[in-house]
């Protein structure tokens, strides 16, 4: 007997995304954007800012902006101990890193877990930071 594979028909035409597994799909269903942002002064070192969300969330991606963009400039993103994002070096332009849509995988947060944000002014120029951390709740 050949092999085969399961074929699943929805008989309404509806595909229930809330029905997928999770977390290539959703979980939550409200939108909600936490904005953040870093005064940095011209001096070369790395700064940080962090959210701790108050319940768990699904983080979707995050945007960063500056007022200034200097040669050898990065970011990074720590979600709990994990880095997320690593030696994201900036452009002549704001940014977005996208981890997931409403189409696609989700990074859930626990309630309680820190999101921390660092920027590495390595050009030493003093610029504002700022970040939005798209998200489900």
């Amino acid at each position: 007997m050949p092999a085969g594979f399961g074929v699943t028909v929805v008989a309404d035409g509806q595909v229930r995304v809330m029905d997928l597994p999770h977390p290539l799909y959703p979980s939550k269903r409200r939108p909600y954007i936490k904005g953040l942002q870093l005064s940095v002064p011209a001096v070369a070192q790395t700064y940080s800012v962090t959210y701790t969300p108050a319940e768990d969330v699904e983080l979707l991606s995050i945007a960063m902006a500056a007022s200034g963009y200097g040669l050898g400039d990065y970011w990074w993103a720590d979600v709990g101990t994990e880095r997320l994002l690593d030696s994201i070096y900036t452009k002549e332009l704001p940014e977005s890193v996208l981890l997931g849509t409403p189409w696609s995988i989700v990074y859930p947060v626990a309630a309680g877990t820190e999101i921390k944000l660092s920027f590495n002014n390595a050009s030493g120029t003093a610029k504002r930071v700022w970040w939005n951390l798209h998200m489900l709740r």
